[in-house]
């Protein structure tokens, strides 16, 4: 495995047609770099592609904090300086930087990172909760994505599915930012691993064939 880096660079103009070259290309940059790093990272595990929600992911917060500011607004427009607006001033103070902080906070550390071994999911469900999901590249099976509605064909985000032997680690890329992309990129890789495994269980063969062909001479010679 230690070669398949080096591989994959090489053999991506090989491998790869027009499309796929300007798909991969930040993905073979990232993985000539050595400053990328993840908590967890394996030796010898070099990562491909990092990937973030798109950004429309956080809409809903977005307009969560809006509807509070437009409450305050109708507050100083209906009570003036009264109680009701202090308590809904008060209530804005604390939800809005709350909201905003955490929405950041969770779309920040929210991953998904291919690496040269497998496929990581690190969900930031809240502050203090994380969970974390992988799925190793030789056990995908299958790489799918879909888009739902019409804010998600104009805004090209979606989610990619990566179908595995077993259904308990699948892992769902959600609101990854052209998710087409995404998917090619993440089944070229497997592809590419698949081939270097195979390729690597063939040269085992091929010398434990040469080693019992010296021993059979050996044992002719000497009988």
């Amino acid at each position: 495995m230690d070669s398949l880096d080096d591989d994959l660079i090489h053999r991506t103009h090989d491998s790869f047609d027009g499309t796929d070259l300007l798909i991969a290309r930040h993905q073979v940059l990232l993985m000539m770099t050595d400053e990328l790093y993840f908590d967890g990272q394996r030796d010898g595990e070099r990562i491909i592609a990092l990937w973030r929600r798109n950004p429309a992911t956080t809409l809903p917060q977005g307009f969560f904090v809006i509807g509070e500011s437009l409450l305050v607004v109708a507050a100083l427009r209906f009570y003036g300086a009264s109680l009701v607006t202090s308590i809904t001033l008060g209530v804005w103070l604390l939800l809005a930087p709350y909201t905003i902080f955490l929405t950041w906070f969770r779309w920040w550390n929210d991953l998904y990172i291919l690496t040269n071994q497998r496929l990581v999911d690190v969900n930031q469900a809240h502050f203090f909760h994380r969970s974390v999901a992988e799925v190793p590249l030789e056990n995908i099976q299958d790489v799918s994505f879909e888009t739902h509605g019409l804010g998600q064909m104009i805004l090209n985000f979606g989610t990619v599915k990566v179908q595995t032997a077993s259904v308990i680690t699948e892992i769902d890329v959600v609101g990854v930012t052209d998710p087409q992309a995404v998917a090619q990129t993440i089944l070229r890789t497997v592809q590419l691993v698949k081939r270097d495994h195979r390729r690597d269980r063939s040269t085992v063969k091929d010398s434990d064939a040469n080693q019992e062909s010296v021993s059979a001479g050996v044992r002719t010679q000497l009988g």
